[in-house]
């Protein structure tokens, strides 16, 4: 259910979360002037990290194919896009494992090792 809610396409863009908050990045004082929001008000790092850490999909794509890659590194690009495209793609290489059972080893708290738990987020 909560995957299902972190991808749902509210906006007439059809975009999903992740990429709507990468694409908004890119445009901040005209979010400023929109809704008086100021640009040092805005984290939308954080906001990335959040939705991957619930389960967005790193691999997302909109209705024409673009990934978060496209509206993070394409014109505008800032040092923000960049590092929530880094963020998605280091996500990308656990997404398969979502929600998977695994088992916990090697940890340095020892009580934790060989617990199983459910994959549940990518950051």
């Amino acid at each position: 259910e909560r995957r299902r809610l972190l991808e749902k396409r509210e906006t007439a863009m059809r975009l999903p979360p992740l990429i709507l908050t990468i694409g908004l990045s890119k445009c901040q004082p005209t979010i400023f002037s929109c809704t008086g929001v100021s640009p040092s008000d805005m984290d939308h790092t954080a906001v990335v990290k959040i939705l991957l850490k619930y389960g967005a999909r790193p691999e997302s794509k909109d209705v024409t194919g673009k990934t978060v890659c496209h509206y993070g590194s394409g014109n505008f690009a800032t040092d923000d896009t960049l590092t929530m495209v880094d963020y998605c793609l280091e996500a990308a290489k656990t997404s398969s494992y979502f929600g998977s059972k695994v088992v916990l080893r090697n940890l340095s708290n020892q009580k934790y090792n060989n617990v199983s738990a459910r994959l549940g987020g990518y950051l």
